[in-house]
């Protein structure tokens, strides 16, 4: 069996960035990209998706994108029962709390709703969503999401297909 094939996207920076930099250090070949447009050749052994906990999450800030990213599970769940037969395995890891631009925006979303947040730094604000919501006290870094993407892609995770994962210190449990 060949080594699998990574494909990143939005590799210019944040998860994108931390996930390609880390496969760098593997021996699994990796295609990355910068922009909305893939680039990509068909891999052989290896599918990973990323999704969020926001799929397993409900309210009115994430009507939107929670649906959004349970599609995407489900998109890797069919793609795991396919192509078991040939070989190929297909997961998703689900970040937990990273404090990026969209929960930049969040925060901004919920000082407009909210006065009392004001004068809150942003750090402080997501801060608190860690702490009321990470049972392991941490927000997660693109570092830990990225070494879960290398485990499996690593012949480690041979026997690991159509699995949803999520790195997120225990914020949501399966």
């Amino acid at each position: 069996m060949s080594a699998p094939v990574a494909i990143v996207t939005g590799a210019a920076a944040g998860l994108g960035a931390a996930i390609a930099e880390r496969l760098a250090e593997t021996s699994a070949p990796c295609f990355y990209s910068t922009s909305k447009r893939l680039h990509s050749p068909t891999p052989q052994h290896a599918w990973k998706a990323l999704a969020s906990i926001g799929a397993c999450l409900g309210g009115d800030m994430l009507a939107h994108y929670g649906p959004s990213k349970a599609a995407v599970i489900e998109m890797s769940h069919s793609v795991a029962r396919i192509g078991a037969t040939r070989g190929l395995r297909s997961n998703t890891v689900m970040p937990g709390l990273i404090l990026t631009d969209m929960w930049l925006r969040t925060i901004k979303e919920l000082r407009r709703r909210d006065a009392a947040l004001a004068g809150i730094s942003d750090t402080d604000v997501f801060d608190s969503f860690v702490a009321q919501m990470v049972p392991m006290g941490r927000a997660q870094t693109p570092g830990d999401i990225a070494e879960m993407v290398a485990f499996l892609l690593s012949d480690k995770a041979r026997n690991v297909t159509g699995q949803t994962i999520a790195v997120d210190g225990g914020a949501v449990m399966t």
